[in-house]
């Protein structure tokens, strides 16, 4: 997969939105990201991944609100640990599985600095996402004795949407020259993956069959970023 065919022109986009703007603060932001999904009401184990954006806000001195947009690749998703696999022979061996949604994310929010005299600042933010998933891991487990266990990219819903609120603080390093710390928590409204029951052969039962239950798998994520934060600044004399 290469993002930035898909990221670049939106990018484009939100600079040139910004372009007439006389001052800005944008950057790049990165970090690790815990995924978390229920499958069948089923809460399974944490998927470890991580995320990287873009960001461009808006700067007014001595104005604690300002307002943001965001853009970014990130791993959605969960994970199954020390599953018990069948191989060939009848030979069992333990892995861990995983479930990983590539998702490009467009956010636009709002942000409050709480206390602009400390070095410190720390802030919140509030926003609405929309994404689309790029490629998923699914196809990995095609062609496996248990395939029919596993979901398939045919269920994975391309374009989600969901809200994000955050906290943290930010730093000033210089003149032109900051940073800032975040965690942010970003549950999906839509459903990522949504299969309605089905009939399946039973590898475990030759010549029978089984239904495999509806799933309706929601994301939510959590995140931790740092950020590194520029000034453009225009100034008249």
């Amino acid at each position: 997969m290469n993002p930035i065919r898909y990221i670049a022109p939106i990018l484009i986009c939100l600079f040139a939105f910004q372009s007439e703007a006389q001052t800005y603060i944008f950057g790049p932001k990165f970090g690790p990201t815990v995924g978390i999904q229920q499958w069948n009401g089923i809460q399974r184990d944490a998927l470890f991944a991580g995320h990287v954006a873009v960001f461009i806000e808006s700067f007014e001195e001595d104005n604690p609100s300002s307002l943001f947009a965001q853009l970014g690749l990130h791993q959605r998703g969960s994970a199954e640990r020390d599953q018990l696999i069948s191989a060939n022979l009848g030979e069992l061996f333990r892995r861990t599985l995983t479930y990983k949604f590539n998702n490009i994310s467009l956010m636009l929010g709002a942000k409050r600095l709480l206390n602009m005299e400390s070095k410190a600042k720390p802030f919140y933010t509030i926003g609405i996402r929309a994404e689309y998933t790029v490629n998923t891991n699914l196809d990995r487990y095609e062609g496996t004795v248990f395939q029919t266990y596993f979901p398939s990219d045919f269920f994975v819903n391309k374009f989600n949407y969901g809200v994000s609120a955050g906290g943290g603080f930010q730093y000033q390093f210089g003149d032109l020259v900051g940073g800032a710390v975040e965690l942010t928590i970003s549950p999906d409204v839509s459903k990522q993956y949504e299969q309605f029951p089905i009939d399946v052969i039973d590898p475990r039962n030759v010549g029978g069959t089984r239904t495999l239950p509806q799933q309706d798998v929601r994301n939510l994520s959590l995140e931790i970023s740092v950020s590194l934060r520029l000034l453009r600044k225009v100034e008249y004399y």
